[in-house]
């Protein structure tokens, strides 16, 4: 939701939003059902212009002021995604902290600092990042299969591999992602999670009755973030208890 302040000394107006995220985790152990973990959710009331001020509702809705120098309405949700990147991050971080193998949904440069048990999961391809020949090549991996590792900057290890077959009319790069590891675990262990990784993705692939982005969108993660819109609640409601906050003077 969109708001304005208007400082009282000057009659400047500044913007500001009122948004919320959710971040969680899907977890997998041998012989259990996957059980959704850490489901952490974020509201808050971003203001342009340095200004600052909780929103507070009568329903117990509450949004945190976060203030930012910014002033364009688009710069205030950028800042709003990267919160929730950060949180996203900082949950991957703590689950590798507790010995987690862990997926993330996502590059790597999303964290703040790489962990060797942390794996980037990319969905889309819009950089060019091999030669001709081996560019050409990605599409015709098998499932479970991956290329070979490449290099990515200085702190990162990528490869190409298929968690899923294109559909009727699909693109040959359909089904394709790319994996992202920390350099710091060595090439040996580096090249073995891999191997596993492309192994064991095809059997959480969506499926296409389910999920427009099948295959590359997991169905563990489909399932998350439908979890998470349940935990975040009804935006219709969440509206109107920021636009009563704001007319009630609850900042």
């Amino acid at each position: 939701m969109s708001l304005w302040a208007e400082r009282a000394a000057t009659g400047e107006r500044v913007p500001g939003l009122a948004g919320c995220f959710a971040v969680g985790a899907v977890t997998v152990r041998p012989g259990r059902a996957a059980a959704f973990e850490g489901i952490r959710v974020g509201r808050l009331a971003i203001w342009g212009g340095g200004h600052h001020g909780d929103l507070v509702a009568a329903t117990g809705h509450r949004w945190a002021s976060s203030s930012t120098a910014a002033t364009d309405p688009a710069e205030l949700l950028q800042t709003l995604q990267d919160r929730m990147r950060q949180a996203e991050g900082d949950l991957a971080l703590d689950a590798a902290g507790l010995g987690w193998h862990v997926v993330l949904d996502g590059p790597l440069n999303r964290i703040r600092s790489l962990h060797r048990l942390v794996a980037g999961y990319v969905k889309t391809h819009r950089r060019r990042l091999l030669p001709d020949a081996e560019h050409a090549a990605v599409p015709t991996l098998t499932l479970g299969g991956r290329t070979a590792l490449y290099r990515l900057g200085t702190d990162r290890y990528t490869c190409y591999a298929r968690v899923g077959r294109p559909g009727p009319g699909g693109s040959p790069w359909s089904g394709i992602v790319r994996l992202e590891f920390p350099a710091e675990a060595g090439l040996d262990a580096v090249r073995s999670r891999a191997t596993d990784l492309a192994a064991t993705l095809p059997a959480y692939a969506g499926v296409a009755h389910r999920d427009p982005r099948a295959p590359v969108n997991l169905t563990p993660v489909r399932n998350l973030e439908q979890r998470l819109g349940q935990v975040m609640g009804s935006p219709d409601l969440a509206t109107r208890a920021a636009r009563d906050a704001v007319i009630g003077g609850g900042r």
